[in-house]
């Protein structure tokens, strides 16, 4: 599945596939807790 995200949060551009198993791996403050929220929330309303 591929997510794309545009002028969110920290994000101007982004693209990720998840696989069946992904990992977010970064510094602090670089967006992942916000990355995770709002993909969290997509997939909830796409039930």
């Amino acid at each position: 599945m591929k997510f794309s995200v545009l002028n969110v949060g920290q994000f101007a551009d982004v693209s990720v596939e998840f696989g069946d198993l992904t990992l977010l791996v970064g510094a602090q403050g670089t967006g992942k807790s916000v990355f995770c929220s709002f993909s969290s929330s997509l997939r909830i309303r796409s039930m």
